[in-house]
């Protein structure tokens, strides 16, 4: 099945010209445009080939989370893209696990700690609201975001129906995906948890990822870990 892998497109920041011909799948993982552009420009652009979109935290900018997701999610309803948040689907006998996956702030430590500072210094805290009260959305809404995510991803996976499996987040699964400049920056744990034992247990055949900015591609036992900002095609699914 020859699948295209892109993310991180920011179209907020100018529109991107992908060719999206001979190819059978088409992956989002996330950060696609702000509130239901990246929607509306898949439901415009890509029409005769499933689409996987995975929201990121860009997604949410200028709105409230849960809202915005199911904004998205009514709009790709009875179409061929398929929005995953915490939801699987099955494509050519492939079970594809989708979920943002928001960071646990554990990556350096204390949680507690690390979560203050990026709540300190990131746009997510400030741009993104949280339904019904519309407060600003903290780091300890997303650290529990995550802890949900990866008790439905441990479910979804040992549930499969299916032997292949891909698991797509928009935060990354291990800090390997940081490029070394940034490894020891303390705001980095806001772009990847370490998830190496679960991705050892669990087995999936790929992860694929976005948010990083920088193309990355790398094993973790079996699964190959796979981010590429820029969109490139693969046959090897």
């Amino acid at each position: 099945m020859r699948t295209q892998i892109i993310s991180d497109l920011h179209q907020e920041f100018g529109m991107s010209l992908l060719d999206f011909n001979d190819i059978d799948l088409l992956i989002v993982a996330g950060d696609l445009n702000l509130g239901i552009k990246g929607i509306e420009w898949l439901k415009a652009n890509v029409k005769d080939i499933p689409v996987i979109y995975i929201l990121g935290n860009h997604e949410y900018y200028r709105g409230s989370y849960p809202k915005t997701l199911y904004k998205i999610e009514t709009l790709a309803e009875n179409t061929n893209i398929h929005v995953l948040e915490n939801k699987s689907v099955i494509i050519n006998d492939i079970t594809f696990h989708g979920t943002t996956l928001w960071t646990n702030f554990e990556l350096y430590g204390n949680p507690r700690v690390y979560g203050s500072m990026c709540q300190s210094r990131m746009n997510d805290y400030r741009l993104i609201r949280l339904d019904p009260s519309y407060s600003k959305l903290r780091s300890i809404d997303t650290y529990n975001m995550h802890y949900n995510a990866m008790k439905w991803l441990e479910n979804s996976l040992k549930e499969s129906a299916t032997d292949k499996n891909i698991v797509i987040t928009h935060h990354a699964p291990s800090i390997k995906s940081i490029p070394e400049k940034f490894r020891q920056d303390a705001i980095s744990s806001a772009y990847a948890s370490d998830l190496e034992s679960f991705i050892l247990e669990h087995k999936p055949n790929y992860w694929i990822h976005g948010h990083i900015h920088q193309p990355a591609e790398y094993m973790i036992g079996d699964t190959k870990i796979i981010c590429n900002p820029h969109g490139y095609i693969s046959d090897k699914l």
